[in-house]
């Protein structure tokens, strides 16, 4: 091939490969959401909870367990927090996915799957091959949780089972009832919002990391991701 149709051709690739590159460049500029790594104050987590139709939490139950996560990321839209999510745990057998939220304004753009994303990402980094990994995944969030490696637990005759620490059992109840205390909850707030108690519990082993993910729905996760 004669040097002059080299050049060329070579002049060509380049200009594309630049033009890519601009064109990611701008792509990041215009882009008006940022995940960042940290936990939000306690007035965010809680606004951004109810925003997103999850629970309000106590605050002092809320200022003793943010500076106790694993890893954290939030979600900013042009610097105000709109999203979030959380991993907790002993760091090293055992963690737990929590507080996947994103405001309804902004749901259906893939940004519970940017979320996480961000925290499988940080579990794959640092996470023990054997740790344990599990979630409450409601309603259509877990084929979201599913593209990132998460299984049903019924599939292994295992249930999901929670207590919410204002009701106690209740010894007279051979079904393992509850009794809610004077000082606690009345029964028709302990179970707090149902969408928290309800729905598939989903796990994930170290084990397992690297393996193809599942083929599935591609869902957004948005407010309706784990408690």
């Amino acid at each position: 091939m004669p040097k002059q149709d080299t050049d060329r051709r070579d002049e060509h690739r380049s200009g594309l490969v630049t033009a890519h590159i601009a064109r990611s460049e701008v792509d990041s500029l215009s882009d008006p959401y940022e995940v960042r790594v940290g936990v939000p104050s306690v007035e965010a987590f809680r606004r951004m909870r109810t925003d997103a139709g999850l629970s309000d939490k106590d605050p002092e139950a809320v200022a003793l367990a943010l500076p106790r996560t694993w890893h954290g990321v939030v979600l900013h839209h042009e610097g105000v927090p709109i999203g979030m999510g959380r991993i907790i745990g002993d760091g090293g057998t055992a963690f737990q996915i929590v507080d996947i939220c994103v405001h309804p304004a902004h749901q259906g753009r893939g940004l519970g799957r940017r979320i996480m994303a961000a925290l499988t990402e940080e579990l794959e980094r640092r996470a023990p091959a054997t740790a344990y990994v599990s979630l409450i995944a409601d309603g259509s969030a877990r084929f979201l949780y599913e593209k990132f490696g998460f299984a049903d637990t019924a599939t292994h005759d295992s249930i999901g089972m929670y207590r919410v620490m204002g009701a106690r059992p209740d010894p007279g109840d051979d079904r393992g009832g509850v009794r809610h205390s004077r000082r606690g909850p009345s029964p028709s707030s302990a179970l707090e919002d149902p969408r928290e108690c309800s729905g598939a519990s989903a796990v994930r082993r170290g084990e397992e990391v690297g393996e193809p993910l599942p083929e599935g729905h591609d869902g957004d996760g948005g407010g309706r991701g784990p408690a």
